[in-house]
C-alpha cells in the first residue's frame, strides 16, 4: 500500500494527510514513557493526565515538573522493484540519514487542595500541562539509476490537455482551465514543452520522440529524491479532578492542540551521458541536457480543541481499574507552499528556471473519537504492573471547508481506514526506598486497511529517584520502530493504448527508528 499517493502530491489534501495530522505518538514524563505510557489506571504522575484526567487526584500533594528530551531519528531507504519493471535498478542505492533534535515534551503544574473531609470529596486538583503528542522528525534520501521513467515525463503527462498559453500565464492569472503551479513551474523552467507544433501535448526534457509518434526516456539517468520533515503536535491541557473517599477518582481535561509541520522535498535527474541527450530547437540550435531539479516547500500550522473525561476506581487492595474517553479534535489548519524548478544544459545559454510565489489556504479537519481503558496492580510500595488498551476509528476523519468540496477525499478516508488498536504495558520495581527501575512496551496496529508492514512498536526502560524531601527525578530511554512507508517518487504515467501500466515509476521503502532520551525533574509541595 502506497501512502500519500506520490511524493509529488504538492498541496492536495489526501487521506494520508488526515491521518498524519490526527494520529498521536505520545510523549510525557520520563516515568510515563519508561512505563510504556500505560498510565490510564496509574495516576499520580503528570504524564498520566493526558491518558486519564482522573489520575491527577490520586496524589495528595501539589507538584511541578519539567521534562527536556533529545530525539535521534535514523531513516533508511531502499528501492522496491515493482511488478512489470524492466529496469534492474529500481532506486537500488540504500541510503541512511540521521537527525537529532532537542525538545521539551512535557511540563506542568498541579495544585492539590485538601478539603479536610474523611469521606466524600477529600481533595480536588487543578492544573495545567503541556504534553507532546507527535514528533515529526526524519530525513529521507533515495537515489538510483533509471532507464524506464522520468520525473519530466510524469510532469508532461500531468500537463497533457492544458493549453500552452495557460502554462505561460502569470501565477495569479484567472485562466480556464486553471493549471497547477507545479505544471506552470515545469513549463516555465523548460522541464516540459510542446512538440510538433501541438498546443496541449507535452514532452519531458529527458525524453525523445520516436518515429512512430511514441515518447520514451532518451537514455539512462541518475535520479535522486530527498525530503526532510520536522514539527510537532503539542496539547496544552487544563485539568480538573477530584477524589471521592480515596476510592473513586474523576477528572476532565480541556485541551488545546497546537500543530506545526514542515516538509522540504527535492527531485534531481541528471544525464549519465549528456552527449546522448541532444535537444534541437526550431531555429537550428541544439543543446545537451545536463540535469534538472525541482523543489517543493510545504508547511502546515494550526490549532484545535477537544475535551476528555475519565475515572479511576480502586477496587480493593492494590487493584485499580480506569477508563477515559476523548472527543474529536476540531482542527483549523493553514497551509503555505511553493515550488521552484530549473533545467541546466552543458551550453549555459539554454539554462532556465522558475519559482512560484507562496500559496496559502485554510481548511478544517475533524479527528476521530478515542477511548482507553486500563488495569493496574500495586504491591504496596514495592512494585507496579499496568496494562492499557486504546482504540480509535480513523475512518471517521473528515476534512471540511466552506469553499472546497472534500467529498472525494472523505470518501477515500471512509473506504480505506479503520480502527487502530494500541496496547501498552509497564512494570516498576522499587529496588531501594529512593530508587525504582522501570520498563515498558507499546504495540500499535496501522488503521489503513491492507497496509503492509504498518505495525508500530516501542521498548522503553528507565530509572526513578525520589528524595525524602520535595525533589524527584526520572530518566527514560525509548526505542521506537515506526511503520514502514512505501512512497512513489512521482506518479505512474507510462501506460499503453489500452490503459495498462508499461513502466511503473520508482518506489522506495522507508524505515524510520526513533531513540528518545528524557529526563524529568520535579518538586512536590
Amino acid at each position: 500500500m502506497l501512502i500519500g499517493g506520490t511524493a509529488v502530491s504538492l498541496g492536495a489534501q489526501t487521506m494520508w494527510d488526515a491521518y498524519n495530522f490526527s494520529q498521536n505518538n505520545y510523549y510525557g514524563t520520563a516515568r510515563s514513557v519508561a512505563l510504556g505510557n500505560a498510565m490510564t489506571a496509574v495516576g499520580g504522575d503528570l504524564g498520566s493526565i493526558e491518558f486519564n484526567p482522573a489520575g491527577a487526584a490520586v496524589t495528595t500533594y501539589s507538584q511541578f515538573v519539567l521534562t527536556p528530551a533529545i530525539t535521534v531519528s535514523t531513516t533508511s531507504t531502499m528501492g522496491q522493484c515493482m511488478a512489470g519493471s524492466s529496469s534492474p535498478y529500481c532506486f537500488q542505492n540504500e541510503e541512511v540519514a540521521n537527525r537529532t533534535r532537542f525538545k521539551m515534551p512535557n511540563f506542568g503544574l498541579m495544585l492539590n487542595v485538601d478539603t479536610g473531609r474523611s469521606r466524600g470529596i477529600r481533595n480536588w486538583t487543578f492544573g495545567f500541562l503541556g504534553h507532546a503528542t507527535q514528533n515529526y522528525q526524519n530525513s529521507i534520501l533515495a537515489s538510483g539509476i533509471n532507464d524506464d521513467t522520468t520525473l519530466a515525463g510524469a510532469l508532461a503527462a500531468e500537463a497533457a490537455g492544458m493549453p500552452q498559453d495557460n502554462l505561460k500565464a502569470g501565477w495569479w492569472d484567472d485562466v480556464d482551465p486553471l493549471p497547477s503551479w507545479r505544471s506552470m513551474a515545469a513549463y516555465k523552467a523548460g522541464i516540459i514543452d510542446t512538440y510538433n507544433g501541438l498546443d496541449s501535448d507535452y514532452i519531458g526534457v529527458t525524453e525523445r520522440l520516436l518515429t512512430d509518434g511514441g515518447i520514451q526516456l532518451t537514455d539512462r539517468i541518475n535520479q535522486e529524491y530527498g525530503a526532510r520533515r520536522s514539527g510537532n503536535k503539542y496539547d496544552l491541557v487544563t485539568n480538573f479532578a477530584f477524589n471521592v473517599s480515596d476510592r473513586f477518582f474523576f477528572g476532565a481535561n480541556m485541551g488545546v492542540m497546537c500543530l506545526s509541520y514542515t516538509s522540504e522535498e527535492y527531485w534531481l535527474e541528471q544525464a549519465r551521458d549528456p552527449s546522448r541527450f541532444v535537444l534541437e530547437y526550431a531555429d537550428g540550435s541544439s543543446a545537451n541536457f545536463d540535469y534538472l531539479r525541482m523543489r517543493y516547500s510545504y508547511d502546515a500550522s494550526g490549532g484545535g480543541i477537544y475535551a476528555k473525561a475519565g475515572f479511576l476506581w480502586r477496587v480493593f487492595g492494590g487493584l485499580r481499574l480506569a477508563a477515559a474517553i476523548q472527543t474529536p479534535t476540531l482542527y483549523g489548519i493553514t497551509e503555505r507552499y511553493a515550488t521552484d524548478a530549473k533545467t541546466v544544459f552543458q551550453q549555459s545559454d539554454f539554462n532556465n528556471s522558475a519559482q512560484t510565489p507562496q500559496g496559502e489556504w485554510s481548511y478544517d479537519l475533524v479527528s476521530p473519537w478515542s477511548y482507553n481503558v486500563g488495569i493496574a496492580y500495586t504491591l504496596g510500595a514495592m512494585a507496579l504492573l499496568s496494562v492499557d488498551y486504546e482504540s480509535c476509528d480513523y475512518s471517521s476523519m473528515r476534512f471540511r471547508s466552506y469553499d472546497y468540496d472534500f467529498s472525494g477525499v472523505n470518501a477515500d478516508i471512509a473506504n480505506n481506514y479503520g480502527r487502530r488498536h494500541n496496547l501498552r504495558a509497564g512494570v516498576e520495581v522499587r529496588v531501594l526506598p529512593e530508587l525504582a527501575v522501570r520498563g515498558g512496551y507499546t504495540y500499535s496496529t496501522h488503521p489503513q486497511l491492507n497496509y503492509i508492514n504498518g505495525d508500530h512498536s516501542s521498548y522503553s526502560v528507565g530509572l526513578g529517584y525520589s528524595s525524602n524531601g520535595s525533589f524527584f527525578a526520572d530518566l527514560a530511554v525509548r526505542v521506537q520502530t515506526l511503520p514502514e512507508e512505501h512512497l512513489n517518487i512521482y506518479a505512474d504515467y507510462a501506460y499503453d493504448g489500452s490503459g495498462n501500466l508499461v513502466f511503473p515509476s520508482p518506489t522506495v521503502n522507508i524505515n524510520t527508528n526513533l531513540v528518545d532520551a528524557l529526563v524529568t525533574v520535579g518538586w512536590r509541595f
